[in-house]
């Protein structure tokens, strides 16, 4: 006799339920083990991997977003458009000195365009690119009329190029002088870079470096 017959229907039921419920709730485990229902990171914007592009409402958000994008390959514009159009980079003294003599020193001439152009390069070539500003040498200073802050850093640049085995380390003093313009917006005006005293290439080493064809 098959005693499923006797087994109440309400009782099947609930058995049924329970192992489907089962059935499903591994089936979701499994495949949040694939990442496939991860939560979408809230920085990503427009289906684009990586950190936000930070509103530049103060000066603080212009150095996230340098740490976040400079030379990053997968970012978008974010450094470019933090870039003033009258920007202007100094490489440290003895950089400039012992590059070729003008009409072909790379530090010559370095505006808005060569700086975007120039991380745009770094971008194109890097497979690591790690930015940090580990600490503030003296107080910053301000300005009014117009409104304009400058910073004083320690930094240091972890790059790696695109086929080559070793990561190279630069750092130095970099004083970055930042101006607040239309609708309050903050963008970067100028940049001195000098070095450190340590004798670890500066970051001006790096762009002069990725200058070519600019």
């Amino acid at each position: 006799m098959d005693r499923r017959r006797y087994v109440p229907e309400a009782v099947l039921s609930r058995r049924v339920v329970g192992r489907v419920a089962t059935a499903l709730a591994f089936l979701v485990a499994l495949l949040a083990g694939c990442g496939l229902f991860e939560p979408r990171d809230p920085r990503d914007a427009d289906g684009v991997s990586g950190p936000r592009c930070r509103n530049r409402s103060d000066p603080d958000s212009l150095f996230d977003n340098i740490v976040a994008h400079y030379g990053q390959p997968a970012s978008g514009s974010c450094y470019a458009d933090m870039i003033d159009p009258g920007f202007v980079f100094t490489p440290d003294v003895q950089d400039y000195l012992e590059a070729p003599a003008p009409p072909n020193n790379p530090y010559d001439g370095w505006n808005h365009d060569i700086e975007v152009g120039v991380t745009t390069n770094i971008k194109s070539t890097a497979a690591f690119i790690a930015v940090s500003f580990d600490s503030t040498y003296k107080p910053s200073t301000t300005t009014t009329n117009p409104t304009t802050e400058t910073r004083y850093y320690h930094y240091h640049v972890l790059y790696q190029e695109t086929g080559q085995p070793d990561t190279t380390r630069f750092q130095g003093l970099a004083d970055i002088t930042m101006l607040q313009g239309a609708g309050s917006l903050w963008t970067i005006t100028a940049w001195q870079d000098q070095r450190d005293g340590s004798g670890i290439d500066t970051w001006g080493i790096l762009r002069a470096n990725k200058r070519g064809g600019l």
